[in-house]
């Protein structure tokens, strides 16, 4: 099989790593408040249409980014699942009313997440959707993750790492990095394969990764498109904002 690969990367700047926060060889990784943001592999018209519904509060248009995490959306009165919907149009009163079309749970013990959409085929387009935990316990810095949108399992080596990832999220694998120092990228290896119960084993891709040190990659495997036979990736590098740690002041 033919891999086409996607590699739909967002870069912080290097300056904006040296400026914006003060950071050492291994920055903190504590989450404050309760955010998430969305995200969508493949595009549709049905990402114009959606809401955030909070309970008691006014929808919140959503605005995924093709590149991206969205910009974070705040989650008030703790975790609680989250609704999605459209609006529509009363027909007898003429005013705008929104409609749940999909929910999911908030990861457990998540102060922040990631929610990943896709589409269903059905009597109409189906969103689907889940909801990971997206913060620096779970997927910390100078780590790879896989979201597995195929539907099957594959092989994967990326890394130090060997070994097979499930449909879903896998757990973040760790790279080594070249230095501290952001202007200095590395590499670590990267190849995905199928076990073909008729074929036997098909590698898809190989190459590599960029290793950042004070960043992480998403990488999401997604199935071909209609009429294709080439399964695509995106990549997400994302560098989170790291909170300063409180300095003890001296009162000599």
């Amino acid at each position: 099989m033919a891999l086409r690969v996607r590699h739909l990367i967002l870069l912080v700047s290097a300056l904006f790593i040296l400026c914006g926060a003060s950071l050492t060889a291994q920055p903190p990784a504590t989450d404050t408040a309760l955010v998430f943001t969305v995200y969508a592999p493949i595009d549709s018209p049905l990402w114009e249409q959606l809401y955030f519904l909070p309970a008691g509060k006014p929808p919140v248009k959503l605005a995924f980014l093709p590149n991206s995490r969205s910009v974070p959306i705040k989650l008030t009165g703790g975790p609680k699942p989250l609704v999605f919907g459209v609006e529509r149009i009363d027909p007898e009163t003429r005013q705008k009313t929104y409609v749940p079309v999909a929910e999911t749970a908030w990861p457990e013990a998540a102060a922040k997440a990631l929610v990943i959409f896709s589409t269903a085929a059905g009597t109409g387009p189906q969103v689907q959707l889940v909801a990971v935990d997206d913060g620096l316990k779970a997927f910390p810095l100078r780590s790879v993750r896989f979201f597995n949108a195929t539907g099957v399992p594959l092989l994967v080596k990326v890394a130090s790492f060997e070994g097979e990832v499930a449909p879903g999220i896998s757990p973040a694998r760790p790279y080594s990095v070249v230095s501290d120092n952001p202007l200095q990228v590395g590499t670590f290896p990267l190849g995905i394969a199928i076990n073909d119960p008729q074929a036997g084993g098909r590698l898809l891709y190989q190459g590599s990764g960029e290793a950042w040190p004070f960043a992480r990659s998403l990488i999401v495997m997604v199935p071909p498109r209609p009429g294709s036979t080439d399964l695509e990736l995106r990549i997400l590098v994302d560098t989170p904002r790291i909170p300063r740690q409180p300095t003890t002041e001296s009162t000599n």
